[in-house]
């Protein structure tokens, strides 16, 4: 019997670097179209049938407990100033790690970029962390543990 997996961290590595760990982890989701066509049977009855269409990828994304590090943002700045899509994508992974630091589950993306980045919620009546997060569009996901 299989038994549950549990995380205390998600870390983000871009071609073989870690980045940064993350609290929480979204958008790990594809999703097959659904074509929808029409044919006529042979008593001249309108039938609905459908197709698989094309499979679409949801943006990841990660949020994390602000540490004021520069490197989540950095590497956001950099692909947005400086990107060029025939060469800048990436391959990335997140791996979900537990208490002793040993990886739980890990997914595997490619074709990526960063398209967008929050940075923290600041009001100075709050006690609450201050998180940031990142987004990331690719061309694919795979779960490989």
């Amino acid at each position: 019997m299989a038994s549950v997996t549990t995380t205390s961290a998600f870390i983000l590595e871009i071609d073989s670097v870690q980045i940064a760990t993350f609290r929480s982890v979204s958008g790990l989701k594809s999703e097959m179209e659904k074509i929808e066509y029409k044919q006529s049977t042979a008593e001249g009855k309108m039938e609905i049938k459908y197709h698989p269409g094309s499979l679409k990828w949801e943006p990841i994304t990660l949020e994390r407990y602000y540490d004021g590090t520069t490197a989540l943002y950095d590497w956001y700045s950099n692909k947005v100033q400086n990107f060029n899509p025939e060469s800048d994508k990436v391959t990335g992974s997140i791996k979900g790690l537990d208490k002793t630091g040993a990886t739980t589950m890990q997914w595997d993306f490619e074709a990526a970029w960063p398209v967008s980045y929050e940075g923290p919620e600041l009001k100075v009546d709050s006690n609450e962390i201050v998180t940031e997060k990142v987004q990331i569009a690719h061309e694919g996901i795979r779960k490989v543990k």
